[in-house]
C-alpha cells in the first residue's frame, strides 16, 4: 500500500466504532459486483473509491504476506494531506491499520481536476464514517474496516480541500499535470521512503 503525505486527526473520542457484520456483507457485495472493474481501477494505484447506495468508501489490495496481519489489524488514524507539488497539488487521505508486523496503509491521491473523484471525496467527508476494504492480492474480500469521521476531521479535509484548490489556481493551465505531479510524489517516496 503506498504511502503518502498527510496529517493525522487525533481528536478521537471514545472507542472507534466497530463494524457491525451486516455492513460487512453489504460492503462484500458492493465489491462483488465491481469484480469486473477491478483490475483497471488498480492499475494506477493500490486503493480507489467506490460509490454505493449515497455513500462512498475506500477499497485497497494487500500484498500476500500483509493479509494474514491484516485479519486482526486495529484501527489507527485516518489522514488528510495536500503536497503542493509544482505541475499540480495532490489532495490525499491515509488510513493505517495497526498490526502486529507495524502499520499498514491504505492510501488515495485524490485529482482534484476530476469531477467524479471530487464529488466522491465530498461525499465521503460528509459522512460520520468511512469505510476502508481490503482486498487480497486476488482482488477477493479479505476485511473491512470503520473509521470515524468526527467534526474535526471532516474539517481538516475541507482545509485540505481548500488547500489543494488554491494552490491549483496559481499553476497556468498548460502547466498542470497530475499524472506529472503524482509519478514525482512516487518517486520521491520510492527514493526516500522505507517501510
Amino acid at each position: 500500500m503506498t504511502v503518502m503525505l498527510a496529517t493525522k486527526s487525533r481528536m478521537r473520542t471514545g472507542p472507534a466504532p466497530s463494524m457491525p457484520l451486516i455492513d460487512t456483507r453489504t460492503l462484500a457485495a458492493a465489491v462483488s459486483h465491481r469484480i469486473a472493474d477491478l483490475p483497471a481501477l488498480f492499475n494506477d494505484a493500490p486503493t480507489t473509491f467506490i460509490e454505493e447506495a449515497g455513500t462512498a468508501f475506500l477499497v485497497t489490495r494487500a500484498d500476500g504476506p500483509d493479509v494474514p496481519l491484516l485479519l486482526h489489524a486495529q484501527l489507527g488514524d485516518i489522514e488528510f494531506g495536500v503536497a503542493e507539488e509544482p505541475a499540480f497539488p495532490l489532495l490525499s487521505v491515509v488510513a493505517t491499520l495497526r498490526t502486529a508486523g507495524g502499520p499498514r496503509y491504505a492510501g488515495i491521491t485524490i485529482d482534484i481536476g476530476s469531477t467524479e473523484n471530487l464529488n466522491r471525496f465530498r461525499l465521503m467527508i460528509s459522512q460520520p464514517s468511512v469505510d476502508v476494504v481490503v482486498l487480497d492480492p486476488a482482488l477477493h474480500f479479505a476485511a473491512a474496516y470503520r473509521f470515524e469521521l468526527p467534526l474535526w476531521t471532516r474539517a481538516q479535509a475541507h482545509r485540505c480541500l481548500d488547500q489543494a484548490r488554491r494552490h491549483l489556481e496559481t499553476i497556468p493551465l498548460e502547466k498542470r499535470s497530475f499524472r506529472r505531479a503524482w509519478d514525482r510524489l512516487q518517486d520521491y517516496c520510492n527514493q526516500t521512503l522505507t517501510a
